[in-house]
């Protein structure tokens, strides 16, 4: 049987005992802050897979030409995990609306402006659906 050794040499179902003992000193204990608009926030972070769906959703989305479909399984996948962060209720929403599905892009909208009435993202693309101008994300 062949043992995977995590990057600090410990057997990779070690532990999370053993585990701290790769990650730097202090970085647990305030990995929950970091900076929204240059503001520092207290937030616990979201699963590591989540924040890998997110990405690989934005990623689909960003293709030439868009892979809405790809894009709407891993915000799907991301949204399993997270079904209360309104980035990903957002980022939904703009696929949708990028697919041109307006219905769709609303509700995912409106669901993130549920969680967070004041999402600036959120805000800014429901107003491009409305007819108010292009969002500026």
């Amino acid at each position: 049987m062949v043992r995977r050794r995590l990057r600090c040499g410990l057997p990779f179902a070690a532990s999370a005992v053993f585990l701290s003992a790769c990650i730097p000193s202090g970085y647990l204990a305030h990995r929950d802050l970091h900076y929204v608009d240059e503001v520092l926030v207290e937030s616990p972070p979201g699963p590591p897979v989540a924040y890998e769906s997110y990405m690989r959703a934005r990623i689909a989305l960003e293709r030439d030409p868009p892979d809405f479909d790809l894009a709407r399984g891993h915000v799907e996948d991301a949204l399993h995990w997270q079904p209360n962060e309104p980035a990903l209720w957002t980022l939904k929403g703009e696929i949708e609306l990028r697919a041109g599905e307006a219905e769709a892009a609303r509700v995912a909208l409106e669901r993130a402006l549920s969680l967070s009435p004041s999402y600036p993202e959120a805000l800014a693309l429901l107003d491009e659906l409305d007819g108010g101008g292009e969002a500026q994300l």
